[in-house]
């Protein structure tokens, strides 16, 4: 006799079907082919579950239609016993409220606005502000609750919110304002009256270097201190020679060359002939963030440029007086890191220019028209290691004179290290032996130079040579690496053991084998600038030389 397997009962297949069709993750299509085979292979009753879930997706309708529809933001204009006047649909529009509710808002508050019952429901404290950059013209004395603004080179008239109705200072003529067109109300003010003064840089905020910190400075630095210094004590040669007010240098390179070190030195000195003119430390350096001007609100960001560029006007016509009771007009030092951000060249920027050509232009409009009433040259020290970046008419305007830091010479690789390994370092060889080691290898022919090959669009070929990738970080972090292995060597023996040379050596091997690793056609311009400046052709591509060479010295167990 044969026996049946059990079957599946009625109510399980359904419950089963029931969640093969609510299941979303399997296309409808399929649910549906499924269905199908249930009822056909099993004959069962679908009408429980269908009825149940088409209820649910009546339900799930209707709960988002009530979710979509019902709610706006506007802005409160008046309050009455049970009603209120507010902004909708670009028109005043009266609503009702509950009285207790409006005692709780003011005037210029958003609020939750029921278009259906035309009713106010609640405070929408959660949305940001919206608006445009505007000007405060004037603030009619018969109507206290509004204010004529120029927005858009246009006057209209603006509602104050109820805060900056009670503080007659919160907003005079003349301020920048957030305005909000679509309300014509006033959601905030963005302007403040700082004193010229404000743009100089505090003392103690400024790197300090000294010239033993430095190394090496370029020739073209010491002639700007040495032209800096003709500036404050013999000005009147400049104003016969009738030159140019404004001077720059655009200090260019990898990142790692002393760019930011270089122009903290000439700021230190600067401060110090300063000092000595004066008989007190003060400040005549202007530290900008390119950062600090751009702003997501129309017309602003060009608001803070227009009003950083009247600051500077006026900090360098402030007189500063003399030991000898003079008032006298030194220069004023602006120092831009990473110039490119506010510099930007209008081709390099294609899917945004709109971001840039407007404030761009302005910049370079402030620029012409700010050398005819400067009372104080303006020096201009502006870092970057992307000056393909930078546009070039900006860099005209401010004079600037670009310096290359690239590769270390030998004599500056030199000077470097010594200052860097101090006498009283305890070394496994000794101060020349170390020295001389670590040059050798930087400079030397063994093993061979190359590193890379560059293929240029003219099929010409060019190598980079270690040489041409020594840059003063790149010392320093060698030698605090063998300092931490001399470290870690003196914890696992028990005591003190000395700097070895070859970990000088062995980082410097690791870190140009990386850097051949990740230099791509794109970047060789960021690496080694001093091997495509100037050049209309372009790298194709960069094959390593490294493959060949064994390692000089054993990995340390």
């Amino acid at each position: 006799m044969t026996t049946k397997a059990p079957s599946k009962s009625k109510r399980s297949i359904a419950s089963s079907l029931r969640e093969t069709l609510t299941n979303e993750t399997i296309p409808a299509k399929d649910r549906a082919s499924i269905a199908s085979f249930e009822v056909i292979e099993h004959g069962i009753d679908t009408l429980g579950p269908l009825t149940e879930l088409i209820t649910e997706a009546d339900a799930g309708r209707t709960n988002q239609t009530d979710e979509q529809a019902v709610c706006v933001s506007e802005c409160l204009i008046h309050k009455g016993g049970d009603y209120a006047l507010v902004t909708l649909d670009n028109k005043d529009a009266r609503v009702a409220a509950d009285a207790k509710l409006l005692n709780k808002l003011d005037i210029g508050d958003r609020v939750w606005i029921d278009t259906e019952l035309k009713r106010i429901v609640g405070r929408d404290g959660e949305l940001p502000t919206r608006g445009d950059i505007a000007v405060i013209e004037s603030k009619p004395a018969d109507h206290p609750r509004q204010v004529i603004v120029k927005y858009h080179e246009r006057l209209e008239v603006a509602r104050l919110p109820q805060w900056m109705i009670d503080d007659p200072k919160a907003c005079k003529s003349g301020d920048e304002v957030v305005y909000d067109p679509r309300t014509r109300f006033i959601e905030r003010p963005i302007s403040s009256r700082a004193e010229p003064s404000d743009l100089a840089a505090e003392l103690d905020s400024l790197k300090k270097v000294a010239e033993e910190d430095l190394g090496a400075l370029k020739p073209e630095l010491k002639e700007l201190l040495e032209r800096i210094e003709c500036m404050i004590h013999h000005p009147e040669w400049f104003q016969r020679l009738r030159s140019e007010p404004r001077l720059g240098y655009l200090l260019c390179g990898p990142t790692g060359t002393g760019k930011s070190f270089s122009a903290a030195y000439v700021v230190t000195q600067f401060h110090q002939m300063i000092a000595a003119l004066v008989g007190r430390p003060i400040s005549r350096t202007v530290v900008v963030n390119a950062s600090e001007f751009w702003s997501p609100w129309f017309g602003e960001t060009e608001q803070k440029i227009i009003r950083w560029f009247y600051q500077l006007q006026q900090f360098a016509s402030q007189p500063i007086r003399s030991e000898d009771g003079r008032e006298i007009y030194p220069p004023v030092i602006v120092l831009l890191e990473e110039c490119e951000a506010l510099f930007r060249s209008r081709s390099a920027n294609d899917s945004s220019s709109h971001l840039f050509d407007r404030p761009l232009s302005l910049l370079l409009a402030k620029l012409d028209s700010s050398e005819d009433t400067l009372r104080a040259p303006i020096i201009w020290l502006c870092t970057s290691n992307r000056p393909d970046l930078t546009d070039s008419a900006a860099l005209r305007r401010i004079g600037s004179r670009q310096l290359n830091f690239g590769h270390l010479k030998l004599a500056e690789t030199i000077a470097i290290l010594k200052k860097s390994i101090s006498p009283d370092l305890p070394l496994a060889s000794t101060h020349d032996d170390l020295l001389q080691t670590v040059v050798g290898y930087l400079y030397g022919q063994s093993p061979p130079q190359g590193l890379v090959e560059l293929q240029m669009s003219n099929s010409q070929h060019r190598t980079i040579d270690r040489r041409d990738l020594v840059t003063p970080a790149v010392l320093n972090e060698a030698l605090s690496w063998a300092k931490d292995r001399a470290l870690r060597r003196s914890v696992h023996v028990g005591s003190l053991q000395a700097i070895d040379a070859g970990d000088v050596v062995l980082y410097l091997r690791r870190h140009f084998r990386t850097l051949c690793q990740n230099l791509q056609p794109h970047n060789v311009a960021e690496h080694v600038p001093q091997l495509v400046a100037g050049q209309s052709l372009h790298v194709t591509g960069v094959v390593s030389l490294q493959h060949n060479q064994r390692p000089m010295l054993p990995r340390m167990n």
